[in-house]
């Protein structure tokens, strides 16, 4: 909830290009690109990425990241067209974990993308997870600087854990209902119990004091961070087909943000007033496009 680009990514835009496949994706009015990376494409694909933090490794001269998600959803037939087209002209100016699928031919796949070193997997049967983390220790390490990986205390490591406790709970079982309850998870896998906190798929940094952080000069760890979940998407294969989303405006398990209360609560935020927004509770709502 951090006043910025996601007070304002209320719009699923459906454009259709003059070249290229049609889309839908998450956005803010005004822009031609999504912003919060979620996209559904007339080609059968669909596309998400969690950010890879403590990876900036970028170089002048190179293409940005929106520019070339946006490419790449808008011309690519297949998941390789896609990738190819991600990576041409990449400045490294924004690392990510993408997570794609492509319903012609049943196929998913993940691809980290640094700017020095990439990571590939593609499966026809089984799951890949996102987090703010990378599974090649070559992007941790080298290209980047994690020390979050095994360490549930903080949030990438505590939510790689928890997709993995819950995708062994849910693999076989998941359509759009549990897509939808996954991402509204408040489970500590740290406590051991549901605890609204910054380790939460759902993640509330707004409730969470920060006592356990192991990086106490992160810029996350500060206490009570007006931050967090501030959305939800869900599809499945045949959502993407009618480029049909799933969507909650708002906290993905529903619970309301209440500025002025939390501006009173914690007065260190007092210099947001003015920028940052409420967020009442939303349903989840089925976006059709014609």
């Amino acid at each position: 909830m951090i006043s910025g680009l996601v007070n304002f990514s209320n719009v699923i835009l459906d454009i259709t290009p003059d070249k290229g496949y049609k889309m839908a994706f998450q956005t803010a009015p005004g822009m031609i690109e999504s912003g919060t990376d979620f996209w559904e494409t007339g080609a059968g694909l669909a596309v998400v990425e969690t950010t890879l933090a403590n990876v900036m490794d970028w170089k002048a001269g190179g293409i940005p990241e929106f520019i070339r998600v946006r490419e790449a959803s808008q011309y690519a037939n297949n998941i390789d067209s896609w990738i190819k087209l991600e990576e041409k002209g990449n400045n490294g100016g924004y690392a990510n974990t993408w997570l794609i699928g492509d319903i012609n031919n049943n196929h998913i796949a993940k691809f980290g993308q640094g700017r020095v070193y990439q990571y590939f997997n593609e499966l026809k049967s089984g799951y890949f997870t996102g987090e703010n983390v990378s599974v090649d220790p070559r992007l941790r390490y080298i290209e980047g600087s994690d020390v979050d990986y095994n360490d549930i205390r903080q949030q990438e490591g505590a939510r790689r854990l928890r997709w993995i406790q819950l995708m062994h709970k849910y693999n076989g079982k998941i359509d759009v209902a549990v897509g939808q309850k996954m991402l509204g998870d408040t489970y500590d896998v740290y406590l051991n119990k549901i605890d609204a906190s910054s380790r939460n798929i759902c993640a509330e940094y707004d409730k969470d004091s920060q006592p356990y952080v192991s990086d106490p000069a992160a810029v996350w760890n500060v206490p009570f961070t007006p931050a967090g979940s501030v959305d939800g998407k869900v599809a499945n294969s045949n959502d993407i087909k009618n480029l049909t989303i799933s969507a909650r405006f708002g906290r993905a398990n529903g619970a309301p943000f209440d500025a002025k209360a939390f501006i009173k609560a914690h007065q260190q935020w007092g210099w947001q007033s003015g920028y940052l927004l409420s967020r009442p509770s939303e349903p989840w709502t089925e976006m059709k496009f014609i």
